[in-house]
């Protein structure tokens, strides 16, 4: 009987504890729809009045995006988060060192002693905190190389340089401060922002030698945080990805030509049938070499990113692209030209340009269809000086026929038997 007592005693105050719990669970919900609805009228006031508006300011807490905003809150949140657990635990955890070293058991001397000590302690760790803080700005100590950041912040005629994209991520915040350095160097130094666009007009051009034009572009992907020098393609924008590979084979598409083709007739098509949905013009792509911005406790420096080699870049897919002129460019332009992976690739391209319609002879057919059906050579025809330089690459392309054809290439066999190259 008495067991039976005691089991409804507890099962009771259970159930008192859960009620509580669910009761101020459902307080917060309430405060928190109540906050929502009334913030602008109600809440919001009060903060401004408060002056706490401004504080979040100063502490950068606001952003310009919301994202940013909540994720620094966050952020906040988890930092007096962590100092309030470490008020509670480190007078702990120093009652539990007393025990063991002292062996002082009495809680009565323990607690009022952990306090005190953790007290006493404070002004050496705030003292710590701050000498920190400050050396991060302005480098009071002399332990290793200055940093970017104190740099900057030292220094008040190029501090505001800093702080306007101190939020930009690592490579953005450094390319924009390399050209503010460039410039103070070189006042000839010039920077202009241009379109998808303009870029495919600038890019989709026949050079004769990567030597003899250097008019390249700066592109810089967001999602790698990464900026790239952007060199011209001659292949038409439909066909642009036809450099990419190197196989030696083909079994079905040569350059995956095919896919291209049908994916450029199929926009084409739909576009005459004002039926885009599903359709969409391929992008431009072109070869592109990794560069990288770092800081060297001086200055900051450009150079090209280790262990890495041209590839091809999706410039649709470029958060910015940029035409940059100067002494400083001009100097990577000149180290660029004697990189032979940037040789091999823009040469690649140009090549390829040419062999196309040599490995789809049907694209010579169809200069003479009169039906609509979209011609390659003609695409080919309207890119800017291909048919000037053509004859450049003339013995290139009879290589890469004759390297082709060793590989087992048919069409590339019959290319050859027909103009009597040996292979």
């Amino acid at each position: 009987m008495l067991t039976d007592l005691l089991w409804l005693a507890a099962t009771k105050q259970q159930y008192e504890n859960q009620k509580s719990t669910g009761l101020a669970g459902a307080v917060g919900l309430v405060l928190t729809l109540l906050i929502c609805w009334q913030w602008d009228h109600v809440f919001q006031p009060i903060i401004h009045f408060l002056k706490l508006d401004a504080f979040a300011y100063r502490l950068g807490i606001v952003s310009d995006t919301t994202i940013h905003t909540v994720i620094n809150s966050a952020y906040l949140f988890l930092i007096v988060w962590v100092l309030l657990l470490a008020c509670i635990l480190l007078p702990s955890l120093l009652a539990v060192l007393f025990t063991f070293v002292l062996g002082i058991k009495s809680k009565i001397i323990l607690v009022p002693l952990s306090y005190l000590i953790l007290f006493a302690l404070s002004p050496f760790i705030f003292i710590y905190l701050v000498f920190k803080r400050v050396n991060e700005r302005f480098r009071i100590s002399s332990n290793g190389s200055e940093t970017l950041r104190q740099h900057y912040l030292r220094d008040s005629t190029i501090r505001n340089e800093y702080k306007e994209v101190q939020h930009l991520s690592n490579q953005l915040q450094l390319h924009h401060l390399h050209l503010k350095q460039a410039d103070k160097s070189d006042q000839h130094t010039s920077t202009s922002l241009i379109t998808y666009n303009e870029a495919v007009t600038y890019l989709n051009r026949a050079v004769a030698s990567i030597a003899t034009d250097t008019n390249w572009l700066f592109g810089y992907n967001e999602a790698e945080d990464q900026w790239y020098i952007l060199f011209t393609n001659p292949l038409p924008v439909f066909a642009s990805t036809c450099f990419e590979d190197n196989q030696k084979s083909y079994t079905n598409s040569a350059f995956h030509y095919k896919e291209a083709r049908e994916n450029y007739t199929s926009y084409l098509f739909n576009l005459k049938e004002n039926t885009l949905f599903g359709a969409e013009m391929p992008a431009f792509h072109v070869p592109a070499l990794p560069v990288i911005y770092s800081w060297n406790g001086k200055s900051i420096q450009l150079d090209f990113a280790e262990n890495k080699h041209p590839k091809m870049i999706n410039v649709r897919e470029l958060k910015s692209i940029e035409k940059i002129k100067g002494l400083v460019m001009q100097e990577l332009s000149n180290r660029t030209v004697n990189r032979s992976d940037v040789q091999a690739i823009i040469k690649r391209a140009h090549v390829r340009a040419y062999l196309i319609p040599i490995a789809y002879p049907e694209e010579i057919t169809y200069l003479t269809y009169t039906n609509g059906i979209m011609s390659y050579v003609n695409e080919l025809n309207a890119v800017p000086f291909t048919q000037i330089f053509g004859t450049i690459y003339q013995a290139d392309v009879v290589d890469e026929v004759r390297q082709y054809a060793r590989w087992n290439n048919s069409w590339a066999i019959d290319y050859a038997n027909e103009s009597a190259i040996k292979y």
